[in-house]
């Protein structure tokens, strides 16, 4: 997602070291995805590990709300595969946008409606929450993390792309923040148990990081305006790398 923000509408997408990061991701995704569908039914039935290769526990899985939404994104990240290979040829175009945008957001769904949002009463109103959230977080952080990486190695990232992913990630991050102390104060049943457990001592801690992070954000953002050119760009991947390195610790 992050390399789909940084790449809308251009090109940037056909380098291979951009390719090469998406497809990372979607790799790990998927292995991961695999990996819990087949854990789940031994998770579930306390069986232990021989529970993994039953095909009875597979099946039992695949009926429930869990298991149809992994199926569903093992088949999506198998179209991410198919559609980040066919960039290697062929220019990013409007249906190249739409397909791309279809894809997130019902990869985003899957672990939306397959989590504790999903579960409860309130389902219509913490999914969706949920899928923003997911949606912004991987704009954000997932846009800097390739920034990071592919920045100090290709002249291609000019100052239009930087200023683009800027303006994305003015939205994003405080979409971010928001959706996710609206379901992190939630879950915790309001902000008593702030300091209580470990849950409520992460989740400040966690805003500890995201102020940090802000601060490199705004100096970025500045430097990106009032530079306003590949001058500005080049001087970025220190403070990049940095936010790139605090956004990974979420």
């Amino acid at each position: 997602l992050g390399a789909v923000t940084v790449s809308w509408g251009t090109q940037f997408l056909g380098s291979s070291r951009v390719r090469a990061v998406m497809l990372s991701g979607i790799l790990l995704t998927l292995a991961g995805t695999v990996a819990h569908f087949a854990l789940q039914g031994a998770w579930v039935t306390g069986r232990g590990w021989p529970e993994v290769l039953n095909a009875g526990a597979w099946a039992d899985v695949a009926q429930s709300r869990l298991g149809i939404a992994l199926l569903f994104r093992i088949v999506l990240l198998i179209l991410w595969v198919w559609t980040v290979w066919s960039l290697r040829d062929a220019p990013w175009t409007s249906v190249t946008s739409m397909v791309a945008a279809v894809l997130g957001i019902l990869t985003v769904l899957t672990f939306s409606f397959a989590g504790h949002a999903a579960a409860e009463s309130t389902a219509w109103l913490y999914a969706p929450l949920d899928a923003v959230h997911m949606l912004s977080v991987g704009a954000w952080a997932g846009g800097v993390l390739v920034m990071a990486v592919v920045m100090g190695s290709l002249g291609e990232l000019s100052a239009p792309t930087v200023g683009k992913f800027s303006r994305t990630a003015t939205w994003a991050m405080p979409l971010a923040v928001v959706t996710g102390v609206a379901q992190g104060l939630h879950l915790m049943g309001g902000t008593g148990r702030l300091t209580g457990n470990d849950y409520g001592r992460f989740f400040l801690g966690k805003l500890a990081l995201v102020a940090v992070i802000t601060v490199f954000a705004v100096r970025a953002r500045r430097l990106v305006r009032v530079g306003g050119g590949t001058g500005a760009v080049s001087s970025l991947p220190r403070r990049v790398t940095s936010r790139a390195r605090l956004s990974r610790s979420l």
